[in-house]
């Protein structure tokens, strides 16, 4: 069963201690993004999720980990492109059906979204273990 309340508590509990940190880091993320017209985008989120990892091996993070994720930037911005093909197409054809159509389409996203992330974590999982 999955246990939603849990994961939100788990998540707080790893970053209210560098909760300004992250918040930073987060800002940076989304206001460099935007002015890169989303280029930089997936790379700075891969270095956010970078964050989180390092945070979980109970190393010391700092703002400017939100950077290394520029050493993944090929496989976070081909991930990109193919979630929003995927999403997209079918997502055209899918709002074709009213309402069902927009509803699955959503779902899609969600389900593409997710395996993206899983692909692009398991092509960091050295970075899950390492020592750095």
């Amino acid at each position: 069963m999955i246990k939603i309340g849990d994961w939100l508590s788990e998540g707080w509990a790893l970053i209210k201690d560098d909760i300004v940190t992250f918040a930073v880091a987060a800002l940076l993320v989304g206001l460099i993004g935007s002015l890169t017209l989303g280029i930089c985008l997936p790379a700075l989120s891969v270095g956010l999720f970078m964050m989180v990892f390092k945070k979980m091996r109970g190393e010391t993070i700092a703002i400017g980990d939100v950077f290394q994720g520029f050493s993944k930037f090929g496989p976070a911005f081909v991930a990109v492109i193919v979630l929003a093909v995927a999403v997209g197409l079918i997502g055209v054809v899918l709002n074709f059906i009213p309402i069902l159509g927009q509803i699955a389409a959503s779902l899609l996203g969600v389900v593409v979204g997710g395996a993206m992330f899983y692909l692009l974590c398991s092509h960091l999982s050295p970075l899950l273990t390492s020592a750095a």
